[in-house]
């Protein structure tokens, strides 16, 4: 009898294990190889080219190190390998820094999901470090160019670009690690119309990280369903290779300023003196083709050293973008905050749609042009109980081509000389009043533009 009984535990036993075994599949049968899988080292994957592998195998680098939230997993199938929007996070680092080394940065990782109430805008950022075991020279220059954020959109089905400028709105040397929150001005930065040049020394990156971003753009947590951000960078020759750059992106609180949480952040990429792009994405590798990922490197653009911009004049009155802002399969124009540019490094954000503006607003004066070069003297009426002002220049009238704001710190000051980049010889000017506050910051109704025609 008891012979009996443990024969029907073990029968019992191996029915529940062949029951387990469909209903609840080990890990090897939840995620199966593909038969033209081809596993490849660090630096293998590093050094793949497309000719030297089968056209349907995909590549794999074991040592990829991938969190809970990640949707990309270290494989690229070899058509993909010629694609830098899907390649950015899932191949290894071309560089790294003592701050990436030490957080396990080697590729890309998404960090954390939209879900608090508390994240109404996103912003996307990059950093130059220096290269473990490299040294810099005494001086050295960095060229910072074309910054763009995208969203993919539900409802339309395609890519929207929610931000778009020609250098970051901002730059600052940030003291690592970052948990000290310590940060200064660049010594010196030059704009021009498509890139900032940054000067700085080999003091500056010693225990400091060059940072930059974009603009705090609206994000619409019904509606974006993925995003990507992109960066151009280059450098002398005399520190290519030296330098780590990455990107990512932020979530803000509705000012725009204060942090909620990091969304992404890229692999590093090795500093060069041709232009190279930083890319970061959302996208989990199983939705990219459908999700039009490789979309997104024509969206992007070429990648330059600067192009030469093109003069406003009767040709574009309205100074809008020739392309009419559409992008995406179906057209559809990209949603925002208008494009602007902070030559001081900081931003004031735009206030929310349907906001009451609680500032009085001031008036500009008649710009006056310099008798020779590109300089002009901006005057405009002082007012009481604010924080300061932010003037804002373009070549085009709705304030959407080459932009760039200056910002003025002090409620008493009324006057600004200026010197205008670029080649353009017609500018147009206008200023707002602001107000920081432990609840954000809240702006002002723009002034009347002026028109600033150069000799």
């Amino acid at each position: 009898m008891r012979l009996k009984i443990n024969n029907w535990k073990i029968k019992s036993m191996v029915w529940l294990m062949a029951v387990c075994a469909v209903l609840l599949p080990g890990k090897a049968a939840l995620a199966e190889e593909p038969e033209n899988l081809v596993k490849l080292s660090r630096e293998q994957m590093l050094n793949a080219k497309a000719e030297d592998y089968a056209e349907d195998a995909v590549l794999y680098w074991e040592e990829f190190q991938k969190n809970k939230l990640d949707g990309c997993d270290g494989h690229i199938p070899v058509s993909k390998l010629s694609d830098p929007v899907y390649c950015s996070m899932n191949l290894p680092s071309e560089s790294m820094c003592d701050f990436t080394r030490k957080a396990k940065r080697d590729n890309g990782h998404l960090n954390a999901v939209v879900k608090s109430d508390a994240e109404a805008r996103l912003l996307s950022w990059g950093g130059i470090y220096l290269t473990e075991g490299e040294t810099l020279p005494e001086h050295f220059s960095v060229y910072l160019g074309t910054i763009k954020l995208f969203a993919y959109s539900k409802k339309q089905k395609c890519w929207r670009l929610i931000d778009d400028q020609p250098y970051p709105s901002g730059i600052a040397l940030y003291e690592l690690p970052w948990t000290t929150h310590k940060n200064k001005e660049c010594g010196h930065v030059e704009y021009t119309d498509t890139y900032a040049k940054v000067d700085l020394t080999a003091e500056d990156l010693a225990n400091n990280c060059l940072h930059f971003w974009g603009i705090p753009t609206r994000l619409d947590r019904e509606d974006d369903l993925y995003y990507a951000e992109a960066l151009t960078f280059w450098t002398d020759a005399s520190v290519a290779g030296k330098l780590t750059a990455t990107s990512g992106l932020d979530t803000k609180k509705s000012a725009g300023s204060n942090t909620v949480g990091e969304l992404i952040f890229s692999r590093g990429i090795a500093s060069s003196n041709d232009a190279k792009v930083v890319w970061g994405h959302t996208i989990p590798n199983a939705e990219y083709d459908k999700a039009r990922g490789s979309y997104l490197n024509k969206l992007y653009g070429p990648v330059t050293k600067g192009i030469k911009e093109e003069e406003s004049s009767e040709n574009d009155p309205a100074g809008e973008d020739p392309s009419g802002g559409k992008t995406g399969q179906s057209g559809q124009q990209g949603a925002g905050d208008p494009a602007a540019s902070s030559v001081s490094g900081n931003l004031i954000p735009e206030q929310a749609a349907g906001e009451k503006t609680p500032l009085t607003a001031t008036k500009l004066k008649k710009p006056v042009v310099g008798k020779t070069g590109r300089s002009v003297k901006l005057k405009w009426q002082k007012v009481k109980g604010i924080s300061g002002y932010e003037i804002q220049i373009s070549t085009g009238k709705k304030f959407k081509k080459n932009v760039r704001s200056i910002e003025i710190k002090k409620a008493g000051k009324a006057q600004k000389k200026i010197t205008l980049p670029g080649k353009s010889k017609k500018f147009y000017v206008r200023i707002r009043t602001f107000s920081k506050t432990d609840d954000g910051v809240k702006v002002s109704a723009w002034s009347k533009k002026k028109t600033i025609r150069l000799k």
